[in-house]
């Protein structure tokens, strides 16, 4: 079991000005530790990402739904849960973004993305939401 000197809970509204929120809470945590500009780049998209998806397909712009944002660090790693409360989806039932025919679609990237950037990455779809966690090494 992690130790962790940092933990932190926020509700955010499903809204564009959750990314500032988000945005300002990683920025804390750059300072914090010292988190050089490469990692911060990633763990903000991956961030990013999660929101975006969290307000446009979760909670589907609803703005009577939030978005549940838990933050865990210390010197070593952050991890970060972002959990919605849309209906849940299938993972499985996900086109591969990375295939031909899909590379000039506008959306379905987010999961990928957010997998790509983080050091470990987890999606739990339920029928009240879904759960995204994910874990970046930081030193």
């Amino acid at each position: 079991m992690e130790k962790w000197d940092y933990h932190e809970s926020f509700v955010l509204p499903t809204h564009r000005e959750s990314l500032d929120i988000a945005e300002k809470i990683i920025s804390d945590l750059k300072d914090k530790y010292n988190i050089n500009n490469a990692k911060y780049y990633n763990i903000l998209i991956a961030v990013t990402e999660a929101i975006n998806n969290a307000i446009n397909h979760g909670n589907q712009l609803d703005k009577n739904k939030q978005i549940h944002f838990e933050i865990f660090s210390n010197e070593e790693v952050i991890k970060i849960i972002i959990i919605d409360e849309g209906r849940g989806f299938n993972p499985n039932a996900l086109e591969d973004c990375t295939k031909k025919e899909n590379l000039l679609k506008e959306s379905g990237r987010g999961i990928y993305i957010m997998k790509s950037l983080s050091d470990e990455f987890s999606l739990t779809p339920t029928t009240n939401g879904t759960k995204f966690q994910m874990t970046f090494k930081i030193n």
